[in-house]
């Protein structure tokens, strides 16, 4: 699936009414998905606009301090990891394709 840019230009400068043709034409080029397809093939979407923080630095500051806090304490760790030689990598395209593996699965060269 082709990724395309999405731009939410509701308004126009200087205007309070939205641009109904910009909407439309965005809304038409939002990629189309089926979480249950996803869910199947194991892929994920997920987002967060920061841009609500820019407004709130003091948020973003707090939560920038914990978590170099946590790191400095060691409390954040990496999720589960399989090494594999390079001359293993079918031994862990299967074991990904199997759908029991966790974490990351890494090929050492």
């Amino acid at each position: 699936m082709a990724s395309v840019p999405y731009r939410p230009d509701l308004l126009r400068r200087g205007c309070d009414r939205p641009n109904l043709a910009k909407l439309a034409w965005s809304w038409l080029r939002l990629p189309r998905f089926s979480p249950l397809d996803m869910t199947a093939s194991n892929r994920g979407v997920i987002g967060f606009n920061v841009v609500f923080l820019f407004d709130r630095l003091d948020w973003a500051r707090r939560a920038m301090d914990d978590l170099f806090g946590w790191a400095a304490e060691g409390r954040l760790r990496h999720p589960p990891l399989t090494a594999f030689a390079c001359e293993d990598a079918a031994k862990a395209h299967a074991a990904l394709e199997s759908g029991r593996t966790t974490g990351k699965l890494v090929l050492v060269f």
